[in-house]
């Protein structure tokens, strides 16, 4: 292979991707745990909070989700956090197979 990388990037990529698919992962299991008995009736604008002051912020729509909201989104959130836990797992087999980035070399 012609390409190598050095230094901290090569660890930086070795160590950060299974890490943090295993975080959002563990996140996003955390937030199904706490909404597995919530019904969700109706539709998901009665779960959702408002706060038109931090609506000029580019997130500012993020603090009106609460764990109600969330029980609206149990499919999307399970799929997301399977996509996670894959992601997190196939990081850690490729960096298994290939073993220790050789920095420097």
């Amino acid at each position: 292979m012609g390409y190598r990388q050095r230094g901290w990037v090569a660890e930086v990529r070795d160590q950060g991707a299974r890490g943090r698919g295993d975080a959002g992962a563990a996140a996003i299991g955390a937030i199904l745990w706490l909404v597995r008995g919530m019904a969700a009736p109706g539709d998901i604008s009665t779960a959702l909070t408002q706060h038109p002051e931090e609506y000029t912020l580019s997130l500012g729509h993020m603090s009106d989700l609460t764990l109600a909201a969330f029980a609206y989104l149990k499919t999307p959130l399970a799929l997301a956090g399977l996509a996670f836990a894959i992601g997190a797992a196939g990081a850690w087999r490729w960096n298994k197979r290939r073993g220790p980035a050789r920095c420097g070399r």
